[in-house]
């Protein structure tokens, strides 16, 4: 039968529709460079396109020269966009979109996909890595709300045995007292044999040719389906891959709202330093809840965001749009100092790890 061209080269297979159309399913998405088995995954949609360019110039900025084959996977990104993005990158970057559409209705048939708040339907099309990224050894996903702020090539090495992705655990399962209604959800809802490892899914190293495909595809759409799962996908990636998933150090998903405010409620002392050690020099830094560093100056690690901001062409478009109003942030020290339980090591944290705003109080 006819077979459409497919995206960027990737190899496709005919996906009959009727009679008088014949659609393409990518199978298959070949290595940009063949001395490289490693790439680098983000899923967004169009509206985030400005704020990708922020997370692409930091690994530009952190790759020193070193190729890195970028994978967008989405189902709607503009052609000048997409061009645009294309033309920030230089030699060493490969960087691919990759329109999942097909895939996602081929691989996951009456999927559950949904979107929650701040989450876009848009998460999920990492769900494809295992199917498509079967010709790499190492896959290194990152939400488009990261930037790299170290070396990354840890994170792109081949797995260490069988495991079949690497993560960082979720802060707030480390603080009882902090986290306690994320600890008590996560064991009346997801029942993890591991709880301790439940992980924040911003940063997921997948090592492809250590996953059955068909078998993650066919359990995450039985998980999706069938659990009332109030971390979306996240809660469907720790159930699936609690028992073998490898922890990895906190520097490579600091997730900044809530590790800043940890130390002084961790007891052990390892612990306290290894955090403080991750605050010091994080590697990827995840901009986690809608409270973003174009949102607000209260953001740990705001400065970091917008050093790599004015690199881009979106720079003057980002900063037209950011609400970083100092009377808003002045309200939301107030609200913290007045109500939050945690007032005082929350401004103390906040004031040694990024939180400059509060240093004027």
């Amino acid at each position: 039968g006819l077979q459409s061209a497919s995206p960027d080269g990737c190899r496709a297979a005919p996906i009959p529709r009727n009679v008088f159309t014949v659609m393409s399913v990518i199978t298959s998405i070949p290595k940009a460079f063949p001395d490289v088995n490693s790439c680098i995954v983000y899923t967004f949609d169009k509206r985030f396109v400005p704020y990708f360019s922020v997370a692409l110039q930091s690994l530009i900025d952190q790759a020193s020269g070193k190729k890195r084959d970028v994978l967008c996977f989405h189902v709607d990104l503009p052609a000048e966009s997409e061009e645009e993005l294309r033309r920030q990158c230089p030699q060493n970057i490969s960087l691919r979109f990759i329109n999942v559409a097909e895939a996602v209705s081929a691989y996951f048939p009456g999927n559950s996909f949904r979107g929650k708040g701040n989450w876009p339907i848009a998460t999920y099309y990492r769900m494809l890595i295992p199917t498509l990224c079967q010709e790499y050894q190492t896959v290194l996903y990152l939400d488009a709300d990261t930037i790299v702020a170290g070396d990354i090539d840890p994170l792109l090495q081949p797995a260490q045995g069988d495991e079949p992705a690497a993560c960082v655990p979720e802060s707030l399962t480390f603080s009882r007292s902090y986290g306690k209604n994320d600890i008590d959800r996560q064991n009346a809802t997801l029942h993890l044999k591991y709880p301790e490892k439940y992980f924040n899914a911003g940063m997921v190293v997948f090592y492809p040719r250590n996953i059955d495909a068909k078998a993650f595809n066919a359990e995450v759409s039985d998980t999706l389906a069938h659990r009332n799962l109030p971390m979306l996908d996240q809660d469907c990636l720790n159930i699936i891959l609690n028992t073998r998933v490898r922890m990895l150090d906190i520097r490579y998903n600091l997730t900044v709202h809530t590790w800043p405010k940890l130390p002084p409620l961790i007891g052990d002392r390892t612990l306290r330093r290894t955090i403080e050690s991750a605050l010091q020099s994080p590697v990827v830094i995840h901009y986690t809840t809608a409270e973003k560093p174009w949102r607000s100056k209260l953001y740990p690690y705001h400065d970091k965001w917008w050093k790599a901001a004015k690199e881009t062409p979106f720079y003057e478009k980002l900063r037209a749009a950011a609400n970083v109003h100092h009377r808003d942030d002045l309200l939301k020290f107030c609200y913290h100092c007045l109500l939050s339980p945690i007032s005082k090591s929350h401004r103390e944290s906040a004031a040694k790890y990024g939180y400059r705003f509060f240093s004027r109080f």
